[in-house]
């Protein structure tokens, strides 16, 4: 009945070859409750496919089986014979029967089915029949009443197959009690392999050939520590190795620099603190003897040189970074904020705070009388409030009444009247000015809109005497406690939160208990092994005793100082079953940090059951020890190898806020050149996704997002209620705020989301459809000359100012084709900027040729006039 429906497409069977096709289907299925699956192995492999008529019922054929399947547990009415569940569709079987009708038996044939299989076959033939009383399907018998075949005709059907015995079906034999108390008494009736049954050694095959070759770097396989050892020992005193190893760390640590801007730290190893004399008074009078005090006022001169160097020092960086400013406002704010991570004094940073917002305010006011009066320059206004940010929010205890009333001054010419009244109720401005400085948007709309990244977040102000750079969030506070205590942790965090200065933090621990410790920092890709190794560099510094190093690299195909190093660079092997083997072995504390982690406490359950593996084994192999007398050997062994200070508690450290927001673009081709359409997150929700599951919780928006939401839903609706509720300028966190911090705008996120969810419990599902179509960005033109369009990729980020930047490739021969077709680009667009260098190049040296040749010839004709 249902093919009936569909019959009404082309291409399909007939009614009455349907028919025939049931038949072949029903005798199929007496087959199968009769015929083992050991002895059906053996039938032969028909290699012909089926017609493309057949295929409309073959897919309601699957249906159907589908229906019974997914239904089986609402029916519990049914008696049910489940032993064949797991077979229902025997593919193979029915083609042999098919194959057999017609390509080797002309007339109907006269098999030896037996009387069950037969009388199984016309029972379910009479069912059909029952179950499609309008169709008259005719009789079981003859199966065949149509001509067509149901198979392809090809040349070569039948595949050549081996025609030995099946060995015996059933399972091995084994024993856990994990299985017995899961299975129970259903053991009793499973067929369970004998142990000495030929089938159980004949399934564990043995290795007929040794590997050679690594498959995937196709390198001899060997004995990484030997051969690597091998190597360093035939080429460590080789001068052309030497000097290639010493550009190699000149670029690593150029590397470093570039990666971030902080000072190299000098590592001392800790040495136990000398005794002291027990001489006692007369160590005190030969400390105060003449030489002694001599030497004493001689460092402390020193010292106050040293000190007045370093003013005048100061005195003069400020100097040229005011002048910077003047000259170019942006270079200097940035000269400016890496003068700021170095400077360790508050008042100092106050005053170059201040000196940075004069600056500013200058060069708006020179800005606006300019080119300000076409159209304005916001980033200036940008950097001014950031200014005005950082002095309000850090030195509130250094800020006087001169202070305020200049930041005032400054806020009314930006036309944030209200919040300059707020600060400076006495300030008289001129209404004049107002139109020509300002800004002309409302104070939270600018600072969501314009200053999203640079709002400032809410920190801890008591510093942790173990940090100096800056002050650690509770959960950083956690991981430091981790690392002192040898314990070992999973940390989930997002993207730039800060975790990888906990392995940095661990590194310089190590660093400093000995020149023997070893740090092992396993990576997910070469790029990223490449990148903290050059941050370690940039970062340590020590001196190591001769044929050590500080940090070493090893890849699958790249090592670089691995056997004499303090701090190991992996690159991980293809799979997630490497990653659970190294933690699994693991003896020493350990650090997981991820961003990804779907079930982050389960892991933490896993990795702390195999830890209590270990302590179970280590005071096993102690007590071991100390049974057979040999206690100083073990606690040497447990001394050295750290398991006799170290923790088996594995804790999990959770931070849900990142510390930078992410921004989502498309990249694509348009008119021949490479665009990036911002993509607002809430384009990938459809209403049913925030009706069912709400917003996801990784779904964040910046500051920015979160006002082009709610225009967007302005826009909309028009009579929304809440409209001027949640408007920037009149939300209650915002109101009158000089200083919008990232925790109000994420308070403010969460009402729009909150909001948003409501239109739809409340019937605006249409609305918030038009919503979210509305945040979608514009249709995108095809991406696949992006190989082609990979340098104006490259380009285009260049002057967005936007590199480095990190490309994900697919394909490894893809990583050297990109970068070559970078290099061909830049060195054509070299060849455009001088045309005339390289020919220049060239005539200059066959100049320098000719002049040789010109004075060989002079020297020839005055020593033999004849010759020449």
């Amino acid at each position: 009945r249902m093919y009936h429906r569909v019959l009404v497409h082309s291409n399909c069977l007939s009614l009455q070859e349907v028919e025939d096709f049931c038949r072949l289907r029903c005798l199929c299925v007496a087959f199968q409750l009769h015929l083992p699956l050991s002895q059906r192995a053996c039938s032969r492999v028909i290699t012909c496919s089926w017609i493309r008529n057949s295929d409309s019922f073959l897919k309601m054929n699957k249906w159907c089986e589908y229906f019974i399947l997914s239904n089986l547990n609402v029916f519990g009415c049914w008696n049910l014979n489940l032993n064949h569940v797991s077979d229902l569709y025997d593919e193979q079987l029915l083609k042999n029967i098919a194959f057999y009708y017609e390509f080797e038996s002309t007339q109907e044939p006269h098999l030896n089915l037996g009387d069950s299989i037969r009388r199984d076959y016309e029972d379910l033939w009479n069912v059909v029949s029952h179950l499609v009383k309008e169709f008259n399907v005719g009789k079981s018998f003859p199966l065949r009443t149509t001509r067509r075949h149901f198979l392809r005709q090809e040349k070569s059907v039948i595949q050549e197959i081996s025609l030995e015995k099946m060995p015996s079906v059933g399972f091995i034999p084994m024993t856990s009690a994990v299985i017995d108390e899961f299975v129970g008494d259903m053991m009793k009736d499973l067929p369970i392999l004998k142990s000495d049954d030929p089938v159980v050694p004949s399934l564990f095959k043995q290795k007929t050939s040794d590997e050679l070759l690594h498959w995937h770097a196709q390198r001899l396989l060997s004995d990484d520590y030997d051969r690597i050892k091998c190597h360093v020992d035939e080429q460590s005193r080789d001068p052309h190795v030497l000097d290639f190893l010493k550009k190699i760390q000149d670029y690593q640590q150029f590397y470093g620099k570039s990666l971030e801007s902080i000072s190299t730290k000098v590592i001392v190893t800790q040495t136990t603190r000398p005794k002291e004399d027990s001489s006692g008074a007369s160590g005190e009078i030969l400390q105060n003897t003449k030489p002694h005090q001599i030497t004493k006022k001689s460092k402390k001169k020193s010292f106050l040189k040293e000190d007045q160097n370093k003013a005048q020092q100061n005195d003069d960086l400020l100097f040229s970074i005011e002048e910077e400013m003047k000259n170019n406002l942006h270079s200097g704010i940035r000269k400016l904020e890496d003068y700021l991570t170095s400077c360790a004094s508050n008042s100092v940073k106050f005053g170059v705070e201040m000196l940075g917002l004069i600056a500013c305010f200058k060069a708006w006011k020179k800005h606006c009388r300019g080119e300000g009066k076409i159209s304005k320059d916001l980033s200036i206004a940008v950097q001014m409030m950031k200014r005005i940010h950082s002095l309000l929010e850090r030195y509130p205890e250094i800020l006087e009444a001169e202070h305020h009333q200049y930041i005032a001054k400054c806020l009314k010419y930006l036309g944030f009247n209200d919040l300059a009244n707020s600060l400076d109720p006495t300030l008289i401005g001129d209404d004049k000015n107002k139109k020509k400085y300002s800004i002309d948007i409302g104070p939270a709309r600018f600072q969501l809109q314009y200053m999203g990244h640079y709002l400032i977040r809410d920190e801890r102000k008591d510093r942790d005497p173990r940090v100096q750079d800056f002050i650690p969030n509770a959960w950083q506070q956690e991981l430091l406690d981790v690392v002192d205590k040898n314990e070992s942790a999973v940390i989930v965090a997002p993207t730039s939160s800060g975790k990888t200065y906990a392995s940095y933090y661990c590194m310089e621990k190590v660093l400093r208990e000995s020149d023997v410790g070893v740090v092992v920092y396993v990576a997910p890709a070469k790029s990223l092994v490449g990148q903290v190794a050059a941050t370690v560099e940039n970062r340590f510094t020590k001196t190591l005793p001769a044929g050590r190093t500080l940090c070493g690299a090893f890849t699958r195909d790249y090592c670089h100082n691995v056997l004499n190093c303090q701090v190991h660079y992996l690159g991980r092997e293809v799979g997630a079953k490497f990653w659970e083997l190294l933690l699994v072995i693991i003896r020493c504390p350990f650090l997981v940090l991820s961003a990804t982690i779907n079930n982050p406490n389960l892991l933490t359950k896993w990795l702390q059951s195999v830890k209590q593996y270990w302590k179970q084994a280590d005071k096993i192999m102690e007590e071991k020890c100390i049974s057979e007398k040999q206690a100083d050997k073990c606690l040497n062994f447990l001394q050295d190898h750290s398991y006799k200070n170290q923790s088996y508690e594995v804790r999990l450290v959770l931070c849900g806020e990142r510390y930078n927001d992410l921004e989502k673009h498309i990249c694509s081709v348009k008119h021949d050149d490479v665009y990036f359409d911002h993509f607002h997150p809430c384009a990938a929700l459809t209403t049913d996704i925030i009706e069912k599951y709400g917003f996801p919780p990784d779904l964040t928006l910046t500051p920015q997002e979160s006002i082009q939401l709610y225009d967007t839903m302005a826009q909309v609706w028009e009579t929304w209620p809440r409209a001027q509720e949640l408007c920037p300028e009149e939300f209650i966190l915002f109101k009158n705020k000089i200083v919008i911090k990232k925790l109000d705008a994420r308070k403010y996120e969460e009402n729009l989301k909150a909001e948003l969810t409501n239109w739809i419990k409340n019937g605006q599902v249409k609305k918030v459809k038009r919503v979210l179509k509305n945040l979608s960005p514009d249709s995108l033109s095809s991406s696949k000359d992006m190989v082609k369009m990979f340098p104006l990729l490259v380009e285009k980020l260049r002057q967005m100012d936007k590199l480095p930047a990190i490309f994900f490739l697919f394909k490894n021969d893809d990583v050297g084709k990109r970068a070559g077709s970078v290099c061909t680009f830049l060195e054509k667009t070299e060849t455009k900027s001088h045309p005339h260098t390289e020919c220049h190049s060239y005539v200059f040296a066959i100049d320098e040729v000719l002049e040789k040749v010109r004075k060989t010839q002079k020297r020839i004709t005055k020593k033999n006039p004849k010759k020449a």
